[in-house]
């Protein structure tokens, strides 16, 4: 029967009997009829719970109860004025509510919004007013009706009123006009005769035997014929849902510009409840009538403790029996799966190419795992409903472009395959993918929410650009344009999109398994779990159905009992019944394949005469509010060092801001280096793979044992990098703001070449001059020619002290024969000549500083054992340690002994991370303490403690050449250069300078003999003097 089913989402009402405007003059107050001599269709109704007859000493009669009404969920339509705002009041509102909020909301002819907030905050003590789709035409005492037109304005009422659904439509043959609900009747109590601190006094919503009537988005069924439940006191605003139908009501003059915030939502409003009914309630419309209310009948009293919150009531599922749990559920349908395979899909040989367990999934196995599902329910739902499941030819150029620009030149789009209709996109960015779910309202504006489940992974500059490829994909798939626009403009972009609450990954590498069971939950409607946790189990089990669904070999009941399972989805989540689909996920074993399947299906849609209002809100989904991604989030002063050692101790919380995580973080970082470093390097490992995985942008890696001269560049460059950016991000108004020079070998070369010809040498300049330049070297016993040729290499450091150059060399093998001290003047003379001369390290428009006339001072650096070659990686620690602000310890207890196998390789290693950008600072920090490289009381400063390093691109292959870095350092010099030539003076700053003096060094004369490293007579004061 009709009037035992829930209120219906999405169905689509087609009234004839609207109401029409009412007269513009305003009756006169009528005083409400006597409560006593009122009747409901000439039957006597029982009324007792809110006439006159009750005082403060009152009771309520045996068999009544009095339900107090959750807050509203959204905001009254007259109380905003901005689009944008719109699509955050409504969250997951029935299609009825939400198209009825819009035409309210969007009322402009004839001022009838302002006229609509002049009448309802114009009513008197006691008034109240109504609003619904086909309101009938309400007499000039306004408070009797008849149906000749429609009205866009509340009617106000002043007494006891029938709310009365009309099914002009039987649902069957069979169906009767008895099977219409039964009226629900609005109450008014006589508020002269009562107590006001009572809050039983104003309007109450009776609910009749076998109807169920949603108020503000939660159910309330009378089960019980002797039962009557009286729902109220509705202040404010309300909205009410009977049926298919939608009715506003505004208990006060407040009402009008009731705006509902979440921060203070009532903790007993639940979620919308899923409708299951399978048949479908049309052309239904609403009548306001006249409600007599008759005597009080006898009855025993007795007063109830206290009001009765609502519960929520979700339909029964009837996909796993009450009495069967849902991983039961799940092996039996798993079960069933691999017998109707007929093969153990996952034995040796037999399992389709995928990620190894425990590790990142591909970005090609994340996407065709969310589309085998979404393509399954477009291909079975109406037309105007389903999802958007997008191609991979959209997905590659969208996560490769990060502004808001236009299609690549030469590059064509098709169009969303369900225009208008939720979009479940992975966002890939920074080795971590994200799910986003684009989503229109009824009144066309358009919302984006991002399902994170690693939150503090994002800094608020990689944030904007996640906000700027969801604007890229809504504009290049025209997904905001329906198939029959008419003269309708173009909806706007969202101005902002929002991070909303998601479980968290317990690990470094699951952000993809996490994005694609989100958007599976989210395409079945169930309600994620936000305190999932994470296990093996559910790891193994998810890839193994991952591999099901790629296949064809999953369907919705498999899926479900999976997510109910693992609880990551809540316990009383259930599948809507339009969209437990039949047949089995779609197969789709490659991106080639899904780009067909796309483009197929789109071919064979006919969508012509679809049209923003006919599309189906109900598939949207309603998240909980979130941070926009232009807000600072709490973890944006942290150290990704920081989080993910407190991660791996389980004391993380990322409303902590930077200053409580230094505190946890420093003590233990500080105190156990090396049990910090071996806790990353699983991470990091899991990093290093995620960025090799990237086809289209190749990340530079050391392939051979020894580095060589362009390896030990884009290490120190991965560095000095992410050191400067991390300080002009913090000074954003600083023209020449602090940083590190940089220059290529190549540059130097060409500069080399160019002296002397003519050539415009400018462009071989270094990029931020003056700053200090960590200059690696190679000597040989000939003139370098660059590339990998070369017998030593060591790091030079310029930097400006004062008016002059401060000229340094830092040797870890000052013994070499290249290196000797009768060839040390000409490769002092050398390097210094190339920052003077040919990369003109110093120059600043016409200005010059003076340049030493001797040789390098030498620092005392770790010796690397005689006979290996590990010059390179030497070098770039160096680098490393100067670059952070860390006191290099020449004589360290641990030896790096990079001739050593184990050694050779954690320091090459970990260069290649920095190469990769999977290393921060304190990782960087941890190694060389541990490694007791630098002097352990030494400290980095914090302008330096950048998130990541600066990932090293490659033009083709792993090692061939950086590809990147050139471009970036000549994009820094051109804006050097512009600002020189506009006389912009530039300001020493030299807070990244090295304070040598502190080391020892200058105590020793350039001129020594070489030994970089202490001598043996010196040895034991130098290192008692580090200690200090």
């Amino acid at each position: 029967m009709a009037k035992k089913k829930a209120p219906k989402k999405g169905t689509k009402g087609k009234g004839k009997a609207p109401l029409p405007e009412p007269e513009q003059q305003e009756p006169e107050q009528q005083e409400p009829p006597n409560e006593r001599d009122l009747t409901i269709d000439g039957n006597p109704v029982d009324h007792s719970p809110i006439t006159g007859q009750d005082t403060p000493e009152a009771e309520l009669p045996e068999g009544y109860r009095l339900l107090q009404p959750s807050r509203c969920p959204i905001s009254s339509p007259l109380a905003y004025k901005q689009r944008n705002y719109r699509p955050r009041i409504l969250g997951q509102a029935s299609d009825a509510v939400q198209q009825l909020w819009a035409r309210l909301a969007d009322s402009v002819i004839g001022n009838e919004r302002d006229s609509a907030i002049g009448r309802i905050q114009g009513m008197q003590e006691g008034e109240a007013a109504v609003y619904w789709r086909d309101e009938p035409e309400p007499s000039k005492n306004q408070d009797s009706a008849d149906a000749s037109g429609p009205t866009r304005l509340p009617v106000v009422v002043r007494s006891h009123r029938l709310i009365r659904v009309n099914f002009n439509v039987p649902n069957s043959e069979d169906a009767s006009a008895s099977s219409a609900p039964e009226p629900v009747v609005l109450y008014r109590l006589n508020t002269r005769e009562l107590n006001q601190n009572r809050r039983n006094y104003g309007w109450f919503l009776r609910i009749a035997h076998g109807d169920v009537v949603r108020i503000n988005g939660v159910d309330y069924t009378n089960d019980r014929a002797d039962n009557v439940e009286i729902v109220g006191p509705l202040l404010s605003f309300n909205y009410i849902e009977i049926a298919d139908q939608a009715v506003f009501f505004w208990g006060g003059s407040e009402g009008a510009q009731y705006q509902y915030k979440r921060g203070t939502q009532d903790p007993t409003l639940s979620a919308v409840p899923q409708n299951q009914s399978d048949t479908a309630v049309t052309n239904t419309t609403i009548t306001l009538g006249e409600y007599a209310v008759p005597a009080q009948p006898s009855g025993t009293l007795k007063r109830p403790q206290k009001l009765e919150l609502p519960k929520s009531r979700p339909p029964p599922s009837d996909i796993i029996s009450p009495d069967e749990s849902p991983c039961a559920f799940y092996r039996s349908q798993l079960g069933l799966v691999k017998t109707r395979l007929s093969v153990k899909i996952f034995k040796d040989g037999k399992e389709p190419r995928w990620s190894k367990p425990g590790a990142f999934m591909r970005d090609d196995e994340i996407l065709l795992s969310i589309a085998s599902l979404l393509l399954l329910l477009a291909q079975n739902m109406d037309i105007r409903s389903g999802f958007n499941a997008v191609s991979s030819h959209v997905s590659s150029i969208l996560n490769s472009i990060d502004a808001i620009r236009d299609p690549p030149e030469g590059v064509e789009f098709r169009r969303a395959l369900r225009p208008g209709r939720p979009m479940l996109v992975p966002i890939f960015l920074d080795q971590h993918i994200v799910l986003v779910v684009i989503q229109m309202g009824a009144d066309r504006s358009i919302t984006a929410d991002v399902l994170d489940s690693r939150r503090h992974h994002y800094t608020a500059n990689m944030r904007t650009t996640i906000y700027n490829r969801v604007c890229n994909l809504i504009q290049w798939t025209k997904w905001h344009i329906a198939p029959s626009t008419g003269s309708e403009p173009a909806p706007e972009l969202p101005r902002e999109i929002f991070w909303a609450p998601a479980a968290q990954q317990p690990n470094g590498w699951g952000c993809g398994y996490h994005t694609v069971c989100n958007a599976w939950a989210i395409a079945l409607g169930l309600e994620i779990n936000e305190a999932f946790q994470a296990t093996e189990d559910f790891y193994r089990d998810a890839r193994e159905l991952f591999i099901l669904a790629t296949g064809g070999n999953a369907n919705y009941r498999l899926i479900y009992g999976f997510l109910r399972c693992h609880e990551f989805v809540i316990a009383t989540s259930n599948i809507p019944i339009n969209r437990q689909t039949q047949g089995n996920t779609v197969s789709i074993a490659s991106e080639h394949e899904l780009d067909g399947v796309v483009a197929e299906m789109l071919a064979d849609s006919d969508d012509s005469d679809v049209t923003y209002a006919s599309l189906d809100r109900t598939v949207n989904t309603n998240f909980p509010e979130g941070l926009s991604h232009a807000e600072r989030f709490p973890h944006d002063s942290h150290d990704e060092g920081m989080k993910q050692h407190l991660i791996d101790l389980g004391i993380y919380d990322p409303n902590d801001d930077g200053h409580d995580v230094k505190r946890k973080y420093w003590d233990d970082l500080l105190q156990d280096p090396c049990s910090y470093y071996r806790s990353r390097v699983d991470q990091i490992r899991a990093d290093i793979q995620s960025a090799m995985k990237n086809e289209k942008k190749h990340t530079y890696q050391i392939t051979n044992g020894a580095l060589g001269l362009e390896d030990v560049i884009g290490g120190i460059a991965s560095v000095t990098e992410a050191i400067t950016s991390y300080q002009q991000a913090q000074n954003p108004n600083d023209l020449t703001p602090p940083g590190f020079a940089h220059a290529t070998q190549q540059m130097s070369e060409m500069a080399q070449i160019g002296r002397g010809t003519g050539m415009d040498l400018a462009a071989y300049r270094v990029s931020r001059p003056r700053q200090p330049w960590l200059y690696p070297y190679i000597f040989s016993e000939k003139p370098p020619k660059g590339g990998r040729a070369g017998a030593h290499i060591l790091l030079y450091v310029f930097q400006q002290e004062g008016e002059r150059v401060g000229f340094y060399r830092l040797d870890s093998d000052p013994n070499n024969k290249a290196t000797r001290p009768e060839n040390r003047p000409r490769h002092d003379r050398d390097a210094l000549r190339n920052a003077r001369d040919f990369v003109t390290w110093d120059q600043w428009g016409n200005d010059r500083l003076k340049y030493p006339d001797k040789q390098a001072t030498p620092i005392p650096v770790p010796q690397q054992p005689g006979g290996t070659n590990s010059c390179g990686v030497h070098s770039v620690l160096n680098a490393w340690a100067v670059a952070l602000g860390l006191e290099i310890n020449p004589s360290p207890k641990k030896a790096l002994k990079c001739g050593d196998v184990s050694d050779q390789e954690d320091a090459r290693w970990l260069v290649n991370a920095a190469l990769a950008g999977a290393v921060g600072w304190a990782d960087i920090y941890a190694f060389l303490a541990c490694k007791d490289y630098v002097v352990r009381t030494s400290r980095v400063p914090a302008n330096r403690q950048f998130d990541h390093a600066q990932r090293q691109g490659a033009t083709r292959g792993r090692d061939v050449e950086l590809d990147g870095y050139p471009e970036r350092i000549e994009t820094q010099r051109v804006f050097d250069q512009s600002l020189a030539d506009n006389g912009v003076e530039l300001v020493a700053n030299m807070e990244n300078n090295v304070d040598f003096e502190k080391w020892g060094s200058k105590k020793r004369k350039a001129d020594d003999g070489g030994e970089a490293g202490p001598s043996k007579k010196k040895k034991k004061d130098n290192k008692d003097k580090n200690r200090k």
